[in-house]
């Protein structure tokens, strides 16, 4: 210990170091061990002094930190073996809570271990937080090695915590309650640049989880994200590397101890010999501050006890007194000496006040280039690696600048001369910038194309449509999109032009998306295949490669095969399995026993939840199995009774009306209702199944409650189709009138959406011609209801095309709103807009013939009908030109 203490004594002796270094000031001690400001006493690091003792709370510390480990391992145990647990414990889990309103175990416990900061100090990250076991385990190592690391000092760097700290937890909070009501338009929508948030439904607990391991990374990144925080960390900045310049609790940890009324305190028989500081791994200069202060004031202070414990004269105690934002320094000459403290502080940093900046937006750069590295790096070790990062470009600065370099227990330099470990950190230095260059580039790309993404309207559903085509402005974007993700995909990839390590699976289903508005199928089925074959997808996402390959022409059978595929390889997607097991009964009901046994191998897995019984009974109720359905329903109530949630008792609820137990079901669908929300979608689910029960007064009900839920609630995604889905009940009904309201509100709500508002007109016009044609027209009443309905459909319509005008889709079907309102001349000159926008789409065309021949337009409509095969040879030209090009995704 001595000799790592006078290492900054001895440097400038033998010329080892010309870098500002301050020795650890301290009084000096006569042999008697009374304070003396004399120069010939000794200190505690002199010879002749008695040794530093040991920690006596150090292994007690250690004891407790490894009994938390414990605890995390029997908690993972505990879900291995029963499939259900405690949701984590982890403060980074109060996102979830802030975000969309789920309270779990993780928000509980910083609430926790923030109000318990507020009384007792810093004390959470000392005695329960694992990384600062890893900390101290790596520091430890060290000191066994001969080896002491050295605090890395910087003034700005000090804020990253709580930057990041900030970034986790407020901003999704200001962004939510405070930019969106600022700068939101009507319709709650933000500009682009600001990105978009729904407000938060209504609070709701959610302790129990299935998935416990979806929010932590895989083991193989887990294990480099410990080496980077712990390891690297304390090597290169020092004992308490992470939690100085890293972890986002102790942001919030710092100014809440500032608060706290239990602090390290001294009485008056500290004789200040500097025992205590010598000892604390959080870098506190503890005898200063209680010589002082007569308390610690430093934030960095985890109470670890350890100062207390080798204290030689039992100076040093944990007590109740006044917090620190209230302490003051003792008197007049302990404000001096506090001063002096300060200024000695100043010339402790490594940075001078000019390199600070640069360094700190440095330190921001690494950290937005290496988040998401290779698709791995979590926001955390992308904070440490920024940590390391920066102090090795430091280094490398300081040894351009300066004769004498030292780092850690390194001799870098010396003199002038370079030394050997000099020039490998210089190597190293310049690999990790290299590497960081590199991972900014492509975050850069990927960044830009989910830019571009949200300024992409066309809806996928819309894409499919055989009078589809692109926009000009659409377009344009859309090959920008897919030029971004091919550039950050994996190296090589499309002809050379990806300079990546390849897409996660979101990214590839963007770049699917872009080919799909491009019509560049072929090439978006293949991204919708590589994502479905090496990703973990949804049920959503094999059908929506099955919609994909049905646009492209594949039979059914190729459709059936690729979905079977699917599941072989992930047994998880119930619906998938549903589905194929459905299609067997359809067209081969005699074989109801293979559609069972598709069911039988999932059904034997553990852990299953509710959802999988469900989906199961589903099939059995199908297949006239109705005892087992009746058994894998009880079995879905048994499993999660007590944590159902409104859809899995929504889904119960469907299956007893299926069984003809109508009562169970409408108290199933009571209780799913009670449940907090306040989106409405539950509300006007329930209302459709009253509907099936012929429950009048309770769809009206539900029906109104719903709406009333998406009104209360304000402007957000979800509630148009809340709207939408009540118009829909309410035309059930025969409540035209009511519904043509609905879909008016509906139409409304999603504002300047150019899609969705065709898409709300275009379910008017066709609900107005439904009724139209099943005569409804003639009840009294009804006749003016059409009207409505077919007048909001065309203003609707209007309004989306005044929004995209160049959407021919969209032109397209507000002709067919005039046809059905009776205005002939404007369907057509709507309909011939439309050819003329799509000028590449055959089916455009086709039906600007059709239309012109059944208003008696013969002439006009033979022109047509030549310019659609015009057009059908032209595409056929394109896509054998297409088949000569050799594929750029391979």
């Amino acid at each position: 210990m001595r000799e790592k203490m006078t290492a900054a004594s001895t440097a400038k002796a033998d010329g080892a170091c010309s870098e500002r270094s301050v020795r650890l000031k301290v009084l000096s001690v006569h042999a008697e061990g009374s304070a003396s400001d004399g120069a010939g006493g000794r200190n505690a690091w002199q010879a002749g002094h008695g040794t530093i003792a040991h920690s006596k709370t150090g292994k007690w510390r250690a004891a407790v930190l490894i009994l938390v480990h414990l605890v995390i391992l029997a908690h993972v145990i505990q879900w291995l073996l029963t499939g259900m647990t405690l949701s984590p414990v982890e403060p980074s889990e109060s996102m979830q809570t802030l975000r969309e309103g789920a309270v779990n175990a993780g928000f509980v416990m910083f609430l926790l271990a923030l109000s318990s900061t507020a009384l007792l100090g810093r004390w959470f990250c000392g005695w329960a937080c694992h990384v600062v076991a890893l900390q101290d385990a790596s520091a430890w190592a060290m000191m066994k090695l001969g080896v002491k690391p050295k605090p890395f000092r910087s003034r700005l760097l000090l804020w990253a915590p709580l930057g990041v700290a900030l970034y986790m937890f407020v901003w999704p909070v200001f962004h939510r309650d405070v930019l969106r009501p600022v700068f939101g338009d009507e319709w709650g929508r933000l500009p682009l640049w600001l990105g978009q948030s729904d407000p938060m439904p209504t609070i709701r607990t959610e302790f129990l989880v299935q998935d416990f391991w979806a929010t932590f990374p895989a083991w193989y990144t887990a294990i480099p994200f410990f080496f980077v925080i712990g390891f690297a960390c304390v090597y290169f900045l020092g004992s308490k590397g992470f939690c100085t310049y890293g972890c986002p609790y102790g942001g919030f940890f710092v100014p809440v101890d500032r608060l706290a009324i239990g602090r390290i305190r001294v009485n008056d028989d500290c004789n200040q010999c500097g025992h205590c500081t010598a000892v604390c791994t959080s870098n506190v200069r503890v005898h200063e501050e209680v010589r002082d202060f007569g308390t610690v004031m430093d934030p960095g202070c985890m109470k670890c006890m350890d100062c207390v414990s080798v204290c030689p004269n039992d100076a040093l105690r944990f007590g109740v007194g006044a917090p620190a934002f209230l302490t003051k320094p003792k008197d007049d000459s302990a404000k001096q000496r506090a001063a002096k403290a300060r200024a000695a502080r100043e010339a402790r940093y490594d940075l001078t006040k000019r390199e600070e900046w640069a360094f700190a937006g440095l330190f921001l750069v690494v950290l937005m280039s290496f988040r998401g590295f290779l698709n791995e790096v979590p926001l955390l070790m992308a904070v440490g690696m920024a940590g390391v990062g920066t102090f090795l470009i430091h280094k490398c600065w300081r040894l351009i600048r300066e004769p004498s370099v030292r780092m850690v227990n390194l001799q870098l330099k010396v003199k002038g001369r370079m030394r050997a470990v000099g020039w490998a950190t210089i190597a190293l230095t310049i690999v990790f910038v290299a590497v960081g260059a590199w991972s900014g580039v492509v975050r850069w790309h990927t960044w830009r194309a989910g830019q571009l993404y949200a300024q992409m309207t066309v809806p996928l559903n819309a894409v499919f449509r055989p009078e589809f085509q692109v926009s000009e402005s659409q377009r344009v974007v859309a090959e920008r999109l897919v030029s971004h993700y091919q550039r950050a995909d994996s190296f090589g990839a499309y002809a050379g032009r990806g300079i990546g390590w390849g897409l996660n699976a979101d990214q590839r289903l963007n770049l699917a998306y872009g080919l799909c508005v491009l019509d560049e199928l072929e090439a978006a089925e293949r991204e919708f295949e590589r994502v479905v074959r090496t990703g973990s997808p949804r049920d959503g996402l094999v059908f929506q490669l099955a919609q994909v390959s049905s646009a492209l022409g594949r039979s059914q059978e190729d459709i059936q095969t690729m979905m079977e595929s699917a599941l072989r390889e992930h047994p998880d997607l119930d619906d998938v399995r549903a589905t194929l097991a459905a299609e067997v009964l359809r067209t081969t009901p005699e074989r109801a026993d293979r559609a069972v046994a598709m069911w039988d191998e999932r059904l034997m897995q553990r852990h299953l939840d509710a959802g999988t019984y469900l989906a199961a009974a589903r099939t059995m109720l199908q297949a006239q199995r109705t005892e087992r359905a009746q058994a894998l329903t009880e079995k879905a109530i048994a499993v999660s009774d007590k944590r159902m949630d409104a859809d899995g008792l929504l889904q119960v609820a469907r299956l007893r009306l299926a069984a003809g137990k109508a009562d169970e079901a409408a108290t199933l669908i009571e209780r799913a209702v009670k449940m907090p929300t306040n989106r409405g979608n539950n509300a006007i689910a329930a209302a459709g199944l009253f509907s099936q029960m012929n429950r009048e007064d309770r769809v009206s009900a539900m029906t109104t409650d719903a709406t009333d839920r998406a009104e209360k609630l304000g402007p957000h995604s979800g509630q148009a189709s809340v709207f939408v889905s009540a118009a829909q009940m309410l035309t059930q009904r025969g409540k035209l009138e009511e519904a043509a309201a609905m879909y008016e509100r509906a139409a409304r709500a999603v504002g300047y959406s150019a899609w969705d508002v065709g898409s709300i007109g275009l379910a008017m016009a066709q609900t107005a011609q439904s009724a139209r044609e099943s005569g409804a027209s003639q009840r009294e009443g009804v006749s003016a209801a059409i009207t409505r309905l077919t007048e909001s459909a065309v203003s609707a319509l209007e309004r989306a095309c005044e929004i995209e005008p160049d959407a021919s889709t969209l032109r397209h079907d507000l002709a067919q709103a005039y046809l059905a309102a009776g205005k002939n001349d404007l369907a057509v000159s709507a309909l011939e807009t439309a050819a003329k926008a799509g000028d590449r789409n055959p089916e455009l065309a086709a039906r600007m013939a059709q239309l012109l021949g059944y208003l008696g337009r013969g002439a006009e409509a033979n022109r047509w009908v030549a310019e659609a095969q015009k057009r059908v040879q032209a595409m056929n030209d394109r896509e054998a030109e297409a088949t000569k090009k050799p594929n750029p995704a391979t």
